[in-house]
């Protein structure tokens, strides 16, 4: 559920920065209940190309989230910041 709400705060505030979700069909996953996100992302998390692409470390993760809490209030982003690797 964690990695739910992190995405659901990084699409905020891709939004909130005044940027569209590109392309369109992640948009989707904003409208779904987080119980369904939750469970498609841990569905992907059992497929091997997305395993491999986590085997290849923390750093890219750790960037992308540093980078997105430095453009928001230190204290809008706890979802992202409770994932961060």
């Amino acid at each position: 559920m964690a990695g739910a709400r992190a995405l659901r705060e990084g699409m905020t505030l891709v939004r909130a920065l005044g940027n569209p979700i590109i392309p369109t069909h992640p948009r989707v996953l904003d409208r779904l209940p987080m119980t369904w996100v939750a469970g498609l992302l841990w569905g992907m998390s059992r497929i091997p190309m997305f395993q491999r692409a986590g085997a290849m470390g923390p750093r890219e993760p750790q960037a992308l989230i540093d980078a997105m809490t430095d453009l928001a209030a230190p204290t809008e982003l706890v979802a992202l910041q409770a994932i961060r690797p």
